[in-house]
Parts: C-alpha cells; sequence; structure tokens
C-alpha cells in the first residue's frame, strides 16, 4: 500500500473519530454535572459523641467566618504537621475576637490512616472547628474539594493541600486580595461578603526562575507544554492556575462548584475558566511556597490527564455552541429568561419611579435618580431583546407596572431609610435570579454570549444597589427583617407568576 493511502487513511480515520467525540459531546453536553454523594457521605461523626451529623448545604446562609477545604488522599503522614500550623494561625484570631472558623478533611477514599488521624484531631480540636467527609470512594482531588465546598458553613471558603506547601500566614496576602475586590472585610462584616462574587488565588509565579532551575530538562518541558495548553484552550491572564490555595466568596463557590465538571488535577483551571466565563473578579496573589516530598501527581501520566481535561473542557462548552438553540425547551427556557427579566426590569423602574415621586426633591433624590437611571437602561435592553427574539411579554405587564410603583413611592412615604430597605430586598432577589440564569446559560457561553453578557452587567450594577441601600441605613428601617422579607417574597412569587404567563 502506497505512502499516500495510508497517510489518506489515517487522516480519515482520525478526522472520523474527532467528529465521533464532538457529536458524543454534544449529545450528552449538560449544564450542571451529575453529583453522585452516597448517604453516609452526607455526614460526619462527633468524635466525642460518636453519633453522625449531616452537613449543612452551601445554599443555606453562612454561620462562620472562615471554612477550610483540605482534599486529603493517604495523608496521614503529611496531615498533621499542616494541621498544627493551620489551628495554631486561625486560633490566634480567636483569642482577640469573635472569629469562627471551620476545617473540613475530606479523605478521598484513603486507604490508610488519613481518616483516623484527622478525627483524633477533630476529638481534640471539637466538632465544630473540625469535620471530616469520609469519601466510600476516590472521587479524585477536584471532586474531593467540590464535595467539602458544598458542605462548608464560610462566609469564605478556602482550599488548600493536604501537605502544607503554601505557610497559611499566607492567608492574610489572598484574604487582602479578595477585601480590594468585594470592598468589605469578611472579618467584620462576613454577612455582605458571602453574597458577593470574587476569587482570589495563591501564585507561585514569582518562585519559577528558581524552580527551572531546579526542575530536569524534561519536567520543564511538561511544566511549560501544560501551562501552553492552559493558555490555549481556557485560562488566559493568570500565571499560576494550580497553587492550592484558593479563597472564594461563598456564592462564588456555589456558582463554579455547582458547575465544574472535571474531578481530576486540571479542575483549578475548569473553575477560573467558568469564573472568567462569568466574569467572576479573580485576584492572583504572591506567596511563598516549599515543595514537600510525597506528591501525589505521578510525573507523565498525571500531566496527559490535565492535557486531556483541558481538551475536554474547551470542546465540551464550545461545541454546543455550534448547534445554536438545539430544540424546542433550549428555546422555551431562553424565551423564559427574556419575559421575566423584562418583567423584573420593569418593576424595578416603576418602583424607583415611586420613590422619586416621593423623595425627589429630597437629599435622596441624586442618588434614587442614578439608580433609576441604569433601570430605564436595563428595561429598554430588555424591551429591545422581546422584539428581537419575538418573545411574548407576561401578561401581567401592566399589573406589575402599577404594583411597583406602589411599592416603591409606599416604601418612601415611610422615610428615606424604608425606601432604602426595599431596595435592598428587590435588589437581592434579582441578584440571586440573575445568578441562577447565569448557572444555566454557562452551559452554552458562546450561543447565548449576548444574553450572558447583558445579565452578567446589569447583575453587577444591581448588586451596587443593593450595597448603596446597606450603605444608606435600609438596615437601620424600623421592622427591618419584617418588610424586606415580605417584599422578597412578593418578588419572588412575581418571577414565578412571569415565568408561566
Amino acid at each position: 500500500m502506497e505512502i499516500k493511502t495510508l497517510l489518506f487513511l489515517g487522516s480519515a480515520f482520525a478526522t472520523s473519530t474527532l467528529l465521533f467525540i464532538c457529536i458524543l459531546l454534544i449529545a450528552t453536553a449538560r449544564t450542571f454535572p451529575l453529583v453522585i454523594r452516597s448517604k453516609k457521605e452526607k455526614y460526619f461523626v462527633d468524635p466525642v459523641t460518636g453519633k453522625l451529623i449531616q452537613f449543612p448545604s452551601i445554599n443555606e446562609k453562612s454561620s462562620i467566618h472562615l471554612s477550610v477545604i483540605v482534599p486529603a488522599y493517604n495523608e496521614e503522614t503529611r496531615l498533621l504537621p499542616m494541621l498544627d500550623e493551620c489551628t495554631e494561625f486561625l486560633e490566634s484570631r480567636c483569642k482577640s475576637s469573635d472569629y469562627k472558623y471551620e476545617i473540613i478533611i475530606v479523605s478521598d477514599g484513603s486507604k490508610d490512616k488519613t481518616v483516623d488521624v484527622a478525627q483524633k484531631y477533630a476529638k481534640k480540636l471539637g466538632s465544630d472547628k473540625l469535620r471530616v467527609l469520609d469519601l466510600e470512594t476516590n472521587r479524585g482531588k477536584g471532586g474531593a474539594v467540590r464535595l467539602g465546598m458544598l458542605s462548608a458553613r464560610g462566609s469564605v471558603l478556602l482550599f488548600a493541600d493536604a501537605d502544607g506547601a503554601t505557610k497559611f500566614a499566607d492567608l492574610i496576602k489572598v484574604e487582602d486580595g479578595l477585601s480590594n475586590l468585594v470592598k468589605y472585610d469578611y472579618q467584620k462584616q462576613p454577612s455582605k461578603v458571602e453574597d458577593k462574587l470574587a476569587i482570589s488565588i495563591g501564585s507561585r509565579a514569582h518562585l519559577e526562575e528558581d524552580a527551572l532551575a531546579s526542575r530536569s530538562i524534561f519536567r520543564n518541558i511538561l511544566m511549560h507544554g501544560f501551562h501552553f495548553l492552559v493558555w490555549l484552550f481556557a485560562v488566559r491572564g493568570l500565571k499560576d492556575t494550580q497553587c492550592g490555595f484558593k479563597l472564594l466568596t461563598r456564592e462564588a463557590a456555589r456558582i463554579c462548584f455547582d458547575s465544574m465538571h472535571v474531578e481530576r488535577w486540571a479542575f483549578d483551571v475548569e473553575l477560573l475558566y467558568i469564573a472568567q466565563t462569568l466574569k467572576i473578579p479573580i485576584a492572583e496573589v504572591a506567596v511563598n511556597w516549599t515543595e514537600i516530598d510525597g506528591s501525589k501527581i505521578t510525573p507523565v501520566w498525571s500531566w496527559v490527564q490535565m492535557g486531556v481535561d483541558l481538551g475536554l473542557i474547551w470542546l465540551r462548552r464550545p461545541i454546543v455552541a455550534l448547534s445554536g438553540i438545539r430544540n424546542k425547551t433550549d428555546r422555551a427556557v431562553l424565551e423564559e429568561m427574556i419575559r421575566v427579566d423584562h418583567a423584573g426590569e420593569l418593576g424595578a423602574d416603576r418602583i424607583y419611579a415611586g420613590q422619586m415621586a416621593v423623595l425627589g426633591t429630597t437629599s435622596k433624590g441624586p442618588l434614587i435618580r442614578h439608580m433609576w437611571d441604569q433601570e430605564k437602561h436595563h428595561r429598554a435592553t430588555f424591551e429591545e431583546l422581546i422584539r428581537k427574539h419575538r418573545v411574548r411579554p407576561t401578561v401581567m405587564t401592566p399589573i406589575w407596572n402599577v404594583a411597583g410603583f406602589l411599592l416603591g413611592a409606599g416604601t418612601a412615604m415611610l422615610g428615606d431609610k424604608a425606601a432604602m430597605a426595599c431596595t435592598v430586598a428587590v435588589e437581592t432577589v434579582i441578584v440571586d435570579h440573575y445568578n441562577d440564569q447565569l448557572r444555566t446559560l454557562l452551559e452554552n457561553p458562546e450561543c447565548n454570549k449576548e444574553l450572558m453578557e447583558t445579565i452578567t452587567k446589569f447583575r453587577d450594577e444591581e448588586q451596587e444597589h443593593h450595597d448603596t441601600g446597606i450603605d444608606h441605613g435600609a438596615e437601620q428601617t424600623p421592622f427591618y427583617s419584617a418588610l424586606s422579607n415580605l417584599i422578597k417574597t412578593g418578588c419572588k412569587v412575581a418571577i414565578s407568576i412571569s415565568k408561566v404567563i
């Protein structure tokens, strides 16, 4: 057989294989991963009483300041020194303030005495501060971190490697990076930080020159190849995606880990890829790092796995975009999003109109005017999308028009702080609603790029309105909690109705 024929047949086979893989990915692609968790894995053991206690959910409100997630696979030797350093640092904070933390050791199907070591430490420290999530089967580092995150109570969540390669004192640097993004200090205002979207990651990029000199040529080639693939397929603008020291707000963790598919070593890349796709701000902070013996990475095979995962991260999402809105269900989802968002922005526009009618001539007038102008733009944008995509507006439009104005004017008549309380309640629901939509759109960021960018921009502006309300005394309103919950409930009911009719 001639060489040309062999080359042709080989190329045809390779192309057919790639096409088959693409078709398979299109057919099986889903917005959110299938996360399997056994009944046993939903509980931790109180080391004192021996009782099983159910882990909380990341969908609940935070109850402590910091959760530290430590994935551990056969780490009976390296875990203790890391825990000693971690607890010494965190306990020093507890002595001088009301600071609360927890450490969740996620044993990823360990076959050694990792669980026993962790449980003994939990008995010494107390189950409120240290809990052990014992996975029955090995998930991979990403899968272990995900399940730890989904079980955490913190306003902010840190995942740190069990080897202690990054000194825990560098948490201060990473915290500063997060504070610069969210404009709040989670140690003082945890409730304000948990709903923000931000990630601060440790980076070893400043140590690269020394590392190059100490590694073999082969390992340097593999390292540079991996960095190139990361840049090509997924994350750009960050120098070190793999440092095991990343701090996330609670909401950022919920969104990113709910959407993450990769459970092996390259999960960091998908995490940051999702964040960049959703325009979640990321700070990269230099940290100290020491290589610790006992790494679980197999020099060649682990790098191959990472390369395959990077290709899948890139392929799984953009390929779906080639098909556009593939069926009636996708079309229905798009129509529902635009219809509900149009109704929501109409309602917000009328609320601010009502507030301006009462408070327009007061000192709060210019502030309300600024927010109202943004809502007018939001409403006009969705009216354009209604026309462009030929979406039927909700039949409740006339009612939301009147109800919004009455709500804005009614709360404004109670005083400027009550008006701000109304703003905070409404914007809280809108931001949560937009975040849920963004998670759905993440399945197909290119095809729905226009809507994703619009919602991302508007969500950030709605969050600014929320923060403005807080800063201008919303929480000082008499019966604030009752008023806020009443308005939130009304908004959620309006969203549900607008989805249907």
